[in-house]
């Protein structure tokens, strides 16, 4: 259940307020965890680190194992604050070839995606608010297509959200965009030397590794598979391997350290558990405090987890947490905060967008008109289909 607007006093927390006034006024980073790639069927998307970890040695054993009982004992006394100690202790059990299989896997399961596109499952989609409102919340719109059976959008990518950071494998994220929207809003940057997408397209760079969108063959055309594809970044041995902090062009590194150096980040689905992304947060706060640049990262936090943090965890990390008593109120937060961004843009009176005709994809001489509430509704809900054949006649490269 998605919670109303109406029902959240967080919107008058002083970290939220500063969090709005920043992104009215300045291009702002994402920085996605787990919890993004959270769905409420447990058939669907991942669970959080320790349910990822711990669904790969039930691929790798047999069903009658002990070592599922080892593994949830050791989960609950000796891994709670040591995450990197049970992928380690797995790693040992399936051998490191198993595991970065079984990763891909677990990713590409059948039950996630769409059967004749790369796209996410409309059932998983419908299960994961978080990741429908990340996904909205990236997206724009430009027209809207007349005479079409159901209400079609053209889209193109929020021009405040200037990267996506996420320290997940799944490409969950830019396949849920592309099932809401047909176009590719999000382009996931996983290796070394693939490319940041068109100017129209907001970078996902999956600094910790990318299990790519599962392929489709169809028409007997041969298996694509030249995606880029990063190991993944998952044991204490490969976080020391790829670690670079001096290497510019290391792909872990040099895109985090630019955004999080030079943009506010909003943190959504993300434990702080990361000694390692922890440290550079430190060491960033230091060099801000150091050439007096007042630049502060934001992060939507359960207020239980919060509370657990120690006195001055988060100032530490120069991060600004903002308290929610459920992961219920992120998507209806973010709708609030994105319909601050229409007001300031477009006033209080709404956005009037063009109508497009809808055989040859040109605008016509109307408009038509959408409050901020119908705007972000309108994203939120959004399952393009037409927009493939308007696709064809806009752009080459839009098309499928």
């Amino acid at each position: 259940m998605i919670k109303s607007e109406n029902s959240l006093s967080i919107l008058h927390d002083p970290n939220y307020l500063a969090l709005e006034q920043h992104y009215l006024d300045h291009p702002t980073v994402l920085y996605t965890g787990a919890g993004v790639s959270w769905a409420r069927d447990a058939r669907y998307g991942l669970r959080g680190w320790d349910d990822f970890v711990r669904r790969i040695l039930i691929a790798h054993e047999p069903p009658a194992s002990p070592a599922l009982a080892e593994f949830d004992r050791k989960a609950e006394r000796e891994w709670a604050d040591k995450p990197w100690d049970m992928a380690d202790w797995v790693v040992d059990r399936c051998g490191p070839e198993a595991f970065k299989r079984l990763v891909v896997d677990i990713v590409q399961r059948e039950e996630n995606f769409q059967r004749k596109w790369p796209q996410l499952s409309g059932r998983f989609l419908g299960s994961a608010a978080t990741l429908n409102a990340v996904s909205a919340f990236c997206a724009q719109l430009g027209g809207v297509v007349e005479g079409t059976k159901a209400p079609t959008l053209r889209v193109s990518a929020n021009r405040r959200v200037c990267a996506v950071v996420s320290s997940n494998y799944d490409c969950f994220l830019e396949a849920a965009s592309a099932s809401m929207f047909i176009r590719e809003v999000l382009k996931p940057v996983g290796a070394v030397g693939s490319g940041g997408g068109r100017l129209d397209q907001i970078p996902v760079f999956h600094v910790h590794g990318y299990g790519p969108l599962p392929e489709r063959v169809r028409k007997k055309r041969p298996r694509d598979i030249r995606r880029p594809f990063v190991d993944p970044v998952v044991t204490t041995s490969d976080y020391e391997a790829a670690w670079q902090p001096e290497n510019v062009y290391c792909p872990t590194m040099g895109p985090q350290i630019h955004c999080l150096r030079h943009y506010a980040t909003l943190f959504i689905g993300f434990s702080f558990r990361d000694r390692w992304v922890n440290g550079l947060l430190r060491d960033l706060n230091v060099e801000r405090r150091e050439r007096r640049d007042r630049l502060y990262h934001y992060a939507l936090m359960h207020r239980d987890e919060m509370g657990s943090r120690g006195k001055g965890f988060f100032s530490d990390l120069g991060v600004r947490p903002i308290a929610v008593a459920s992961f219920s109120e992120i998507p209806a937060l973010l709708g609030h905060l994105y319909r601050q961004g229409l007001a300031r843009d477009h006033g209080e009176a709404g956005v009037r967008l063009p109508l497009v005709e809808k055989r040859r994809g040109t605008m016509t001489r109307r408009d038509t008109h959408l409050s901020a509430a119908q705007y972000w509704d309108a994203l939120y809900r959004s399952r393009n289909r037409a927009v493939r054949r308007l696709a064809a006649a806009d752009s080459p490269d839009h098309v499928r």
